[in-house]
């Protein structure tokens, strides 16, 4: 399962511009990742 999750995590496609990363794409999913470790039987979905 961890193999996995490194082989999609390495399929996400992170803008480039001017050589600069933008890993917003990273921010994001670490947020969600974090929402549903504190409270994993949440409903699927999340609010702004």
């Amino acid at each position: 399962m961890k193999s996995k999750a490194i082989k999609l995590l390495r399929r996400i496609n992170l803008c480039q511009s001017n050589g600069c990363v933008k890993s917003h794409k990273f921010a994001l999913l670490m947020a969600i990742i974090d929402l549903y470790e504190k409270k994993p039987n949440r409903v699927n979905k999340f609010s702004y």
